[in-house]
């Protein structure tokens, strides 16, 4: 894997002994990143539902899109909510995992939320009426 989709990169060892780079991520920044991306989301869908205020679920739905093209395309340590994470966790000691199933996770996140910002905003960028109630 490149650096470019790395928080570092950690020596192993392979069944043979030899030395085996690995790509890593911080395991407690990856899962405060994604904390602050479900709470982000959780505020954005409670406005939409109860008090039926639909550009917080649009602007978070854009956000979402490129927090996860940042991640997949330039780390964890790059991206938005990647950067507040670390700040949370800069006080624990690392714990180095895979970034291989991170980085799978990453680009269904970007799918779908790619495909969210479409939908949410298309009725915006089309200039629909606003549903009456």
């Amino acid at each position: 894997m490149s650096e470019l989709i790395t928080a570092a990169t950690a020596q192993g060892r392979a069944d043979v002994g030899d030395a085996v780079p690995a790509a890593v991520v911080d395991e407690h920044r990856v899962r405060a990143a994604a904390g602050l991306t479900m709470a982000a989301g959780g505020v954005a869908f409670a406005y939409a539902y109860f008090r039926q205020l639909y550009w917080p679920l649009q602007a978070v739905s854009s956000l979402f899109a490129v927090e996860f093209l940042v991640r997949v395309t330039g780390g964890l340590r790059r991206s938005p909510f990647g950067l507040i994470a670390g700040l949370l966790t800069r006080r624990h000691r690392p714990d180095w995992v895979s970034a291989r199933p991170k980085r799978f996770a990453w680009t269904l996140g970007l799918a779908m939320a790619g495909a969210m910002a479409v939908i949410t905003n298309a009725a915006s960028a089309a200039g629909c009426p606003e549903r009456s109630a």
